[in-house]
């Protein structure tokens, strides 16, 4: 028969090796004595628990330990039925507050109507305005800004743009180069195929003609003068007739020319020169 030394069982199949209680190696029981005193096993008050051996384990520090938290306790459901209320009470305020003020903005008449009770002095009836009457806007007249220029005005007008012209083919045959520019605006609209010239580009441009030819000889006839109706501006169409004698050769001919003239400081003045 074996026993276990740590917990006093016996057993009797010899041929367990360890305690199936506590694991401990089993011991053979000495021989038995009958006159022996037997002595009581003392089994410890909390026998030892044998714990097998295994591997060290490290634990895992990198993983945080989870542990479960309760849900969060909002205020939702104690708060929604309170914004409920207080919509509601609102909107009951709102509806009696509008048929308070329809009821107060009624005619006395149709409220006593409504209630049964006549007032004691009904309110006189409203007149009705009067619908203004659309004015007409007013119809621009068709007059022109600028007076047309009387018969004898215009005849004057005429008269005096002829003058001008023949003294300016006048000063041409005297060959004075001077009183021929001097009847020339201080700038051109156009002159023959350029635009916007002024009085010294075209001094420039008749010097050239003075200087080459020592005789200059120019002829107007067929002339035709329109004035426009403010009286400041005229055209002039003419037949030109030139001939021009130098030192190497002449040169002779005759166009039809335009001239736009302009009244300026009492004077008429050439704007625009060239041929057509």
């Amino acid at each position: 028969m074996k026993y276990c030394p740590i917990c006093q069982r016996t057993y009797a199949d010899v041929t367990l090796r360890f305690c199936l209680h506590d694991g401990g190696a089993l011991a053979l029981l000495p021989a038995h004595d009958p006159e022996a005193t037997l002595v009581a096993p003392v089994f410890p008050a909390q026998p030892t628990r044998v714990v097998p051996l295994a591997p060290p384990t490290t634990p895992d520090r990198s993983v945080a330990p989870v542990y479960p938290t309760a849900p969060p306790v909002t205020s939702g459901g104690a708060w929604g039925w309170k914004i409920a209320v207080a919509v509601l009470v609102l909107a009951l305020g709102g509806v009696l507050g509008w048929a308070l003020l329809l009821r107060d903005g009624q005619p006395a008449a149709t409220v006593a109507q409504t209630t049964g009770d006549t007032p004691a002095n009904p309110p006189a009836p409203t007149p009705k305005r009067a619908t203004p009457t659309p004015t007409a806007e007013p119809v621009l007249s068709a007059t022109p800004l600028v007076e047309e220029l009387t018969p004898d005005e215009r005849e004057t007008a005429e008269n005096d743009i002829s003058d001008t012209l023949n003294e300016w083919s006048g000063a041409l045959n005297d060959h004075d180069l001077d009183a021929f520019l001097s009847h020339y605006a201080d700038r051109l609209e156009v002159y023959y195929r350029y635009r916007n010239w002024t009085r010294g580009q075209v001094r420039e441009d008749k010097a050239r003609a003075f200087e080459k030819y020592y005789e200059l000889e120019g002829n107007i006839s067929e002339l035709r003068i329109v004035v426009e109706p403010s009286g400041r501006r005229a055209t002039a169409t003419f037949l030109k007739t030139y001939y021009f004698k130098g030192e190497e050769k002449d040169f002779s001919g005759s166009t039809r020319a335009q001239m736009t003239l302009i009244k300026g400081g009492g004077a008429w003045l050439i704007a625009g020169e060239r041929d057509l």
